[in-house]
């Protein structure tokens, strides 16, 4: 793989240039390697090695390198770095820059480089899916898996419709009479009270009768 191609080289020498990603740089006062990333430009030292390695022309050689660069680049977009063995772990700053990540710990965070197949190799297939009925995964709110869903040849389950003139709908319409009967009987017994206070009214306004003695005089 070219990750091993460029981890090897970096061990004895102090620049490689990859281009259109940047040139790794072994900084002078440790073993550390920073990416340089403006420079960029093919100085023909990776693909003179890729050419010893593959045996392939320099039209190929630069067509797998322009590959490998492109998903390293969807890598670092995907999963926020790719990991080079002996290298570091590349990523991008919040201006989308590429830089190189040295830290031990950030090679746990992103997969290894084997992931990614060397340009015109086949990675293996994934294996194909024992076929049988299909159910329903998907989770429920509490955490369990959904019911599985009835075949098309099973028959729904029948709801009965609600019986017509239940014990409850005629005990409602009993209340009802019984409210109502109870207001006709209060108006009447209103009606009737009236009645009665008006009649005293009357019976007062009315003048008493003379005596008979005074009428025959």
């Amino acid at each position: 793989m070219i990750d091993q191609i460029i981890a090897g080289y970096m061990t004895h020498n102090h620049r490689l240039v990859v281009p259109g990603l940047g040139a790794f740089v072994k900084k002078d006062d440790n073993s550390r390697i920073v990416l340089v990333v403006f420079l960029k430009n093919d100085d023909g030292v990776l693909a003179g090695l890729l050419a010893n390695e593959r045996k392939s022309d320099q039209a190929k050689i630069a067509d797998q390198i322009t590959q490998y660069v492109k998903q390293l680049q969807d890598r670092i977009k995907i999963e926020g770095g790719y990991y080079i063995a002996g290298i570091g772990t590349l990523r991008t700053n919040e201006r989308g820059v590429y830089y190189l990540d040295s830290e031990p710990s950030a090679a746990s965070e992103v997969r290894k480089p084997d992931d990614i197949a060397f340009p015109g190799t086949v990675q293996p297939a994934s294996p194909p899916v024992p076929a049988g009925p299909q159910h329903d995964r998907r989770a429920t709110p509490d955490g369990g898996k959904m019911p599985e869903t009835a075949h098309s040849g099973d028959a729904a389950p029948s709801i009965a419709p609600a019986p017509v003139g239940t014990p409850a709908g005629r005990g409602k319409k009993r209340d009802m009479f019984i409210v109502i009967a109870i207001i006709a009987a209060v108006l009447a017994l209103f009606t009737i009270m009236y009645s009665l206070w008006v009649n005293q009214g009357l019976s007062k306004d009315q003048p008493e009768p003379e005596p008979v003695e005074n009428v025959v005089q």
